[in-house]
C-alpha cells in the first residue's frame, strides 16, 4: 500500500531546469514559433534581431563596392588589371546571375524533415553565406567595370546622391500613411515587375539600336524613379515577405536596390555633366 499524499508547497521545475535536466537531448529553441512564421507576426525581439542581421549583412555588401570603386580609382595596378582582363567580366556576369538566381530560389531547410531528404542545391547558413560573399565581390567588380567609363567626381556625386535618396526612402517608409503599400503588395509589385522588364528589355534594344543623348536620360530617371519605388516598397514589406532565417535573401534584395539605384542616377549624372 502506497501513499497519496501531496504536498502542495512544492513548486513545479521550472522551465529551464526541465531542458537542463539529463532527459532533454534537443537543442534550446526560446519560442519555436517565432522562428517558422513571417518576421512580421513575430515578437519585437526577433523582429529587431532580425533588421539588425540585415542592416549589418547589407553593410557589408555596400561597404566592399564601395571599397572595389574607390581602389579601382585609386590603385592604377588594380584599374588597369580590370579594364585589361575581360575575361573577369564575363565570369562575374555570368557568376553573379548564378548566385542570385540561386540564393533567390533557394528552398529553407525547415521544408525538409531529414538531412537525407535535402537536395545538393540546398545549403545551410554557413553555404548561403559563402553563396553571398561570391555574389556581393562578383557584383562589386561588375559595378566597378561600370564606374570606370566615368569621371571621379561624378562616381562620387552618384555615391552621395544614391546614399541621400536611401536615407530617405528609409526614413519615409516608417510613414504609416504609406500602408496602402501593404495592402495593395500584389498588385504593386506586378507592376513593378512588369516596368523592370521593359527596362531590360529596352537596355538590350540599346545595343542594336543607338539611343541619343535625350533618350539615354530618359532611361536613367525611368531606371531612378522604378528602383526608389523598388526600395520603398521592399524596405515597406521585407518583415512581411520573409522569415526570421531569411535574412541574406532579404539583403541581396535590399542591395540589388540601391546598386541599380545607384547606376541609374550615375547615368543622370553623366549627362548633366555633358
Amino acid at each position: 500500500m502506497y501513499s497519496t499524499t501531496r504536498n502542495d508547497n512544492v513548486p513545479p521545475p521550472s522551465y529551464q531546469d526541465t531542458i537542463n535536466s539529463p532527459n532533454y537531448d534537443g537543442p534550446f529553441i526560446p519560442d519555436d514559433f517565432n522562428y517558422s512564421t513571417k518576421v512580421y507576426s513575430c515578437e519585437l525581439p526577433v523582429r529587431a534581431h532580425f533588421i539588425s542581421k540585415v542592416m549589418n549583412i547589407l553593410s557589408f555588401q555596400l561597404s566592399l563596392t564601395l571599397a572595389f570603386i574607390l581602389l579601382a580609382f585609386q590603385w592604377s595596378f588594380f584599374h588597369n588589371f580590370m579594364i585589361n582582363n575581360g575575361f573577369m567580366l564575363i565570369f562575374s556576369f555570368i557568376t553573379s546571375i548564378i548566385t542570385c538566381i540561386w540564393l533567390s530560389l533557394m528552398p529553407r531547410l525547415e521544408n525538409y524533415e531529414s538531412n537525407q531528404d535535402i537536395p545538393w542545391y540546398v545549403y545551410a547558413k554557413r553555404g548561403q553565406y559563402v553563396l553571398l560573399s561570391v555574389f556581393t565581390l562578383t557584383e562589386s567588380w561588375l559595378v566597378t567595370i561600370v564606374t570606370l567609363s566615368y569621371r571621379y567626381e561624378i562616381v562620387l556625386r552618384a555615391i552621395v546622391i544614391t546614399t541621400i535618396l536611401v536615407l530617405a526612402i528609409s526614413v519615409l517608409s516608417r510613414y504609416d500613411r504609406l500602408s496602402f503599400l501593404v495592402e495593395s503588395n500584389t498588385s504593386i509589385y506586378y507592376w513593378l515587375n512588369w516596368s523592370l522588364w521593359i527596362m531590360i528589355g529596352l537596355g538590350l534594344t540599346s545595343f542594336f539600336i543607338p539611343w541619343n543623348d535625350k533618350w539615354d536620360l530618359l532611361y536613367g530617371w525611368f531606371g531612378a524613379v522604378l528602383f526608389s519605388v523598388y526600395l520603398l516598397v521592399d524596405l515597406q514589406l521585407v518583415l512581411r515577405k520573409v522569415h526570421c532565417d531569411e535574412e541574406i535573401r532579404c539583403s541581396m534584395m535590399l542591395y540589388l536596390d540601391i546598386i541599380n539605384l545607384f547606376l541609374s542616377v550615375l547615368r543622370i549624372l553623366s549627362h548633366n555633366d555633358e
